[in-house]
């Protein structure tokens, strides 16, 4: 009788911390996740070139429809590659050798900053738009830990500067006003799709990402520069 009433005991205490277990798994979830604001596009309003963000975006959940959201190296190269092709859509980009090795990507990663000026300094376009964007995608590697709300305030003042800029020309305002709406909406789209994948991981297994937050999406757009700002 006394190892029965024993062994009801243990087996209480055993099922009580499964059950604080199972809770503070629970509360893990809860605490690293922060629903994103659903926002009605055009993200910035502002932008004259807002529009040409909106395409990236829909070019992104065409290719998640078939494929799953990049988790390797060689996944974001293929990603990159898929929009490098379809972005713009013309024979030029479809024909030219416009895609990144998974070495090349992988250089990215490892130096954003480095490999930022290495590409900028590459692109056809004029020192004035080529400062401008480096200060531009080299706050948004300092701002990747930030939620996307944070991250947009940031674009949305920095589109505002460059519209009421009077030293640089229409085509260079255009160059940078696309490439910080590109930037939005691909920062955008994963904050969407992790908002998603998060309440769907709940009471399963959160597959652990490789990326860091918003660093598939700033490395994707760091990789497409010469493509996003060739006329």
């Amino acid at each position: 009788m006394k190892n029965l009433i024993l062994y009801s005991v243990l087996l209480c205490l055993l099922l009580a911390c499964s059950n604080e277990s199972d809770l503070e798994t629970s509360k893990n979830y809860n605490k690293g996740s922060k629903e994103i604001k659903n926002y009605v596009f055009p993200l910035n309003p502002a932008n004259p070139f807002d529009v040409k963000g909106r395409k990236y975006y829909d070019e992104i959940q065409l290719y998640l429809k078939n494929n799953s959201a990049p988790n390797s190296i060689e996944e974001i190269t293929n990603q990159i590659f898929y929009l490098s092709r379809n972005y713009k859509n013309n024979d030029y980009h479809k024909n030219a050798n416009l895609g990144y090795t998974a070495e090349e990507i992988l250089e990215i990663l490892n130096n954003p900053s480095v490999k930022l000026l290495e590409i900028v300094e590459n692109c056809s376009i004029s020192t004035s738009s080529k400062s401008q964007l480096t200060l531009f995608v080299e706050t948004l590697i300092a701002q990747q830990d930030e939620e996307y709300e944070t991250i947009r305030d940031y674009i949305i003042s920095f589109d505002a500067g460059i519209i009421e800029n009077t030293t640089l020309a229409s085509d260079e305002k255009e160059t940078i006003l696309t490439v910080s709406t590109i930037s939005s909406y691909a920062l955008y789209a994963e904050a969407e799709r992790k908002d998603r994948d998060w309440e769907t991981s709940v009471g399963h297994k959160k597959v652990q990402s490789v990326f860091n937050h918003n660093e598939a999406s700033i490395v994707s757009v760091i990789a497409l520069l010469n493509i996003i700002t060739k006329n």
